[in-house]
């Protein structure tokens, strides 16, 4: 009679503090929910092309316009991008995040 070893499941190890390499100020930012937003993602259509523009753009407020984002909650970012050759069919969307506060 044979016995062969038993394959044991594969166990994925939950990272930990000390596997965060980020500072306790980056840390506490993360956990009040600011930090940068990833980019939406696109069904695969082959009526688009394979290639795609990503715009990131950062807004600094000054006083009084984050007292009116603080009173109205809502900002408008408008993007337009120009292309050549004649473009036939585009798709766009967006996502916004908070940064937190900071130098950049």
């Amino acid at each position: 009679m044979s016995t062969k070893p038993r394959k044991l499941p594969l166990v994925r190890r939950q990272p930990t503090d000390a596997d965060d390499k980020r500072t306790w100020r980056q840390r506490f930012w993360a956990w009040l929910g600011f930090g940068p937003c990833e980019p939406p993602g696109f069904r695969p259509d082959p009526a688009y092309s394979a290639v795609h523009l990503v715009t990131e753009a950062r807004v600094r407020l000054d006083w009084r316009d984050r007292l009116r984002v603080l009173v109205s909650g809502r900002l408008l970012m408008v993007t337009t991008t120009k292309t050549q050759p004649r473009v036939k069919r585009t798709e766009s969307a967006s996502s916004v995040g908070v940064l937190p506060p900071g130098r950049e």
